[in-house]
């Protein structure tokens, strides 16, 4: 597992270490002239990531840390409502990364590692052997998905392996005549929702 995590974080450093700036609110909304720097263009293919997706996420990161639901979001027209709204995730728990500074990727590389382990495990559970597996997990953790989509649509695909491990440990206690293993099933599920 920490093979997986040190390839998540190695296909991240050029983020991690400010090579390449991941923050989609100065190209996005123009705030900022584009950096000159060695690879040019975009990072994500959808242009909501700045001012829509960052945007919303990071107001209702801002109501939940100062204990207020989001359920409102005064900055667009007379109002709309912020808590139904699907691209601020407002009660999804890692948006609440989009409150620090360059959040939107933290959040990202969080949902990569938990989608990246997940898979690891679902593989290492129906008897996929180790190397395979590390690289199963690096594969879903860096795919074209995350790489390319970097709004609130990704959240649920993360979460997809998660669901597939908790079917997988309810099924194998049901063969052994257990209860109590659909947890995971029902966190993954509402992490999705």
């Amino acid at each position: 597992m920490l093979v997986l995590v040190a390839i998540v974080l190695l296909a991240n450093v050029p983020y991690l270490l400010g090579i390449a700036d991941p923050n989609p609110l100065g190209p996005r909304t123009e705030l900022a002239a584009p950096q000159p720097g060695f690879l040019h263009g975009s990072n994500t293919l959808d242009p909501t990531d700045g001012y829509i997706t960052h945007a919303l996420g990071q107001q209702a990161a801002i109501d939940v840390l100062h204990g207020q639901l989001p359920l409102w979001n005064p900055y667009e027209g007379a109002g709309m409502p912020l808590f139904g709204e699907g691209q601020s995730a407002a009660l999804f728990p890692p948006t609440l990364l989009l409150a620090l500074d360059n959040g939107q990727f933290w959040e990202d590389l969080l949902l990569e590692l938990v989608a990246g382990l997940a898979t690891f495990l679902v593989l290492r559970r129906i008897g996929v052997g180790r190397a395979a597996s590390v690289a199963g997990g690096a594969a879903f953790a860096l795919n074209g998905a995350f790489a390319w989509l970097a709004t609130t649509s990704f959240n649920p695909i993360a979460l997809l392996p998660l669901l597939v491990l908790g079917i997988e440990y309810a099924y194998a206690a049901t063969r052994n005549h257990r209860r109590g293993s659909w947890w995971l099933i029902a966190v993954a599920i509402a992490l999705s929702l």
